[in-house]
Order: structure tokens, then C-alpha cells, then sequence
């Protein structure tokens, strides 16, 4: 039940942070004109980190028993550098 549960709790974190994602791409004409290319620079990282939260997200679902602890860490340190990187982005709208 542990592993279900965390992996719907995963899927809902995710969900979230993405659909973030989304809205703060949507803000970026907002952004002052001196700072649109590093705006831009900054979305571009945090994509990337978006593609490898999915992929060690999709390894956690996939992974089997004997797997699913170093799957459930990798996905987690993935996790908080998106988090860290998404937090970065409150400079652009003060």
C-alpha cells in the first residue's frame, strides 16, 4: 500500500509543479525587457529539469520491488532540484 500510495501522491506533486510551469511560462511577457533573455535562459533549465522529473518519475512507477527504494530516491532528488529551480522564478515578479 506504501508504494501505491506514494506513487499517487508523486503523480499529484508533479501535476502541480507542471501546471506551474505552464502559468509561469504564460507571465513571461510581464517580465521586464532587461530581464526577458535571462526569463528565458531560466525556463529553458527548468525544462530540462521538468523532462528528467518525468523520466525518473515514469522509472518509480516502472520499478520493481527489489528497485523501487533507489527509484523512490532518484525521483525524489529530482523533485527538490525542479522545486529549486521553479523557486528561482520569484525574482522575475517582484
Amino acid at each position: 500500500m506504501e508504494k501505491n500510495k506514494a506513487k499517487e501522491n508523486a503523480k499529484k506533486a508533479i501535476d502541480e509543479l507542471f501546471k506551474a510551469i505552464d502559468e509561469l511560462d504564460a507571465k513571461a511577457d510581464i517580465v521586464k525587457h532587461e530581464a526577458k533573455a535571462e526569463y528565458h535562459e531560466k525556463m529553458a533549465e527548468l525544462k530540462q529539469k521538468k523532462q528528467d522529473l518525468e523520466t525518473k518519475y515514469q522509472a518509480f512507477v516502472d520499478a520493481s520491488d527489489t528497485s523501487w527504494d533507489e527509484a523512490r530516491k532518484a525521483f525524489n532528488d529530482s523533485y527538490e532540484n525542479f522545486k529549486k529551480g521553479f523557486s528561482s522564478f520569484n525574482v522575475f515578479f517582484k
